[in-house]
């Protein structure tokens, strides 16, 4: 008796170590994988052929709880119950994402731009703002651009619009690159871009 239980131990033994030794597999048939994960959808099958990622609700995803560990992460949001907000605050729309090591990133296409308005006193840029309407009619409003502490993306370009009577100034002018400007004029339009180091640079002014 106690040599068949040793030699049933030793056997679950040997197929677990091959388990992992040999982790790669193919879901879907009965063959060696060509990748360390292989999903088939063979001709006569009756199930529909696709992937389906973890549906979960943007509020699930704004709790801060994903860590660098979770890096590539993809799931697929399909309520936006919850703030847009924490590592959640690029969920504007359903649709895929991936964890990026710090926020949720969208995939991509045509989600719609986010459009900020109507603007009328000194406003905190959001990053991810993409168009922001201004109405400035009152001297001595400010802008204030996000920088690295709010993990702005090199690269990433905000529009500006201000139809009102009054400039409107950055409230750190050290933010903008370009000598000679200073913010949003008025009547005008302009888009800045990030390029790091808490540093915007003017591609455009009107």
């Amino acid at each position: 008796m106690k040599k068949s239980v040793l030699f049933l131990a030793t056997m679950m033994l040997l197929l677990t170590n091959g388990a992992l030794l040999n982790a790669q597999v193919t879901v879907g048939a009965n063959r060696v994988p060509n990748a360390t994960l292989e999903v088939v959808h063979e001709n006569g099958n009756a199930t529909h052929a696709g992937v389906i990622a973890p549906n979960v609700d943007r509020s699930y995803l704004n709790g801060d709880h994903y860590t660098s560990t979770q890096t590539g992460a993809i799931v697929y949001v399909k309520t936006l119950d919850g703030a847009a907000s924490g590592q959640a605050k690029n969920i504007k729309s359903a649709g895929y994402y991936y964890f990026d090591g710090a926020v949720w990133q969208g995939f991509g296409g045509s989600a719609p731009l986010n459009i900020t308005s109507e603007i009328t006193s000194s406003y905190t840029v959001q990053v991810t703002d993409d168009v922001v309407l201004l109405n400035i009619t009152t001297g001595g409003q400010r802008l204030t651009l996000p920088g690295e502490a709010e993990n702005t993306p090199i690269g990433k370009m905000i529009y500006f619009s201000n139809k009102g009577t009054q400039d409107m100034q950055l409230a750190d002018l050290s933010q903008l690159r370009n000598d000679g400007y200073f913010g949003v004029r008025m009547w005008s339009d302009c888009t800045f871009m990030y390029i790091g180091g808490n540093k915007w640079i003017s591609l455009s002014s009107y």
